[in-house]
């Protein structure tokens, strides 16, 4: 709107279907909204004849005892001295050196 205009600035707003829709607007939103509805909060029990158990625990696992470098789960292998050994798994000579 033009400040030097001698024109109301409210009939201008009646010729404009712009600014009237703006003040249309505007007077909606400063109406007073309504209420929101009321919130109800409902907490029901797990079980209405009592509480659940609690889960049976499952038995522990054991883990298995060791009496060296070998699990009991496995068995020892045949002793042989260090050039046996490279013998039968056919190693080079390098090794005993």
């Amino acid at each position: 709107m033009n400040l030097f205009d001698a024109v109301l600035a409210h009939a201008i707003a009646l010729k404009s279907p712009i600014l009237q829709a703006q003040i249309n607007q505007m007077n909606h939103d400063k109406a007073p909204q309504p209420p929101p509805a009321p919130v109800i909060n409902v907490v029901l029990p797990n079980n209405l004849y009592g509480q659940y158990p609690p889960p049976a625990l499952p038995p522990p696992i054991s883990a298995p005892q060791m009496t060296g470098l070998i699990p009991t789960t496995h068995e020892p292998g045949l002793r042989l001295n260090m050039a046996t050994f490279c013998m039968v798994y056919e190693l080079s000579d390098t090794i005993l050196q």
